[in-house]
């Protein structure tokens, strides 16, 4: 288990962004099923093979079995009479050595599952901060504000991956035309709409802007949330925006 671990991060470890969500079991269990485009494929770095998928795949062809190969010459070095030894220690190690399994199966879980401290890189609460603003402060049915928010990483020293911002439209608002995005790959949805914004570095910000369209009168509220990794930042901002009749 150690050694496809080892292996796995030995893979990619050149990639110093990459970030393993919920540990690197995780990233492995997802591996089979998104293939060329999970986050270990897409982790590994060009070698003499070239910088195809087929490529990376390759050199995890050749890496994996010399891991084997390399695993198997270290049990067979090991002394006949330590291997005896070992077997012969008695119950009372045995059921310590099923105690350590256990706590680390444990760990590993926790871990996994981001319980209760997060996945051991970020906290389970994301460090974001989002800010909402729009002009002109009020409107009327059929006229326009051009709204902007600042989302900023608090933290000094985590980056957060996998930086998703969900604007949530109450009704009588519309979407005009696509988002800009400071940083990122845009937006879908139009009463509920997703952004991603690719990674923010310690302290780093971004800035989403976009125009809303009202087509009834009332108190219209706007609701931002960010998240990273799948990990949810503060509680929603709201902002409203007074429509007259």
């Amino acid at each position: 288990m150690s050694g496809a671990m080892a292996t796995a991060v030995a893979l990619t470890w050149t990639q110093g962004t990459i970030v393993m969500r919920n540990t690197v079991w995780a990233e492995l269990a997802r591996a089979p099923f998104a293939g060329s485009s999970s986050r270990l494929a897409r982790a590994i770095p060009p070698s003499i093979f070239g910088t195809s998928s087929l490529a990376r795949w390759l050199e995890v062809v050749v890496v994996v079995p010399g891991v084997a190969v390399a695993l198997a010459i270290a049990v067979r070095a090991l002394p006949p009479r330590a291997i005896t030894a070992s077997a012969a220690t008695g119950r009372p190690r045995l059921v310590g050595a099923a105690a350590v399994v256990a706590l680390l199966v444990a760990i590993d879980a926790g871990a996994v599952l981001g319980y209760p401290s997060g996945n051991g890189y970020q906290p389970r609460r994301s460090p974001l901060n989002v800010a909402v603003s729009g002009s002109p402060a009020t409107s009327y049915p059929g006229g326009e504000v051009n709204y902007r928010v600042d989302v900023t990483n608090e933290s000094d020293v985590v980056l957060l991956p996998d930086m998703t911002l969900t604007l949530t439209l109450a009704p009588g608002m519309h979407l005009v035309g696509a988002p800009k995005l400071l940083t990122g790959q845009g937006c879908t949805g139009d009463v509920v709409v997703r952004c991603h914004l690719d990674y923010l570095a310690p302290r780093q910000p971004t800035t989403l802007w976009f125009g809303i369209q009202f087509s009834e009168p009332g108190i219209h509220r706007l609701l931002a949330r960010s998240s990273s990794n799948g990990f949810e930042g503060p509680p929603a901002t709201a902002f409203d925006v007074p429509v007259g009749s």
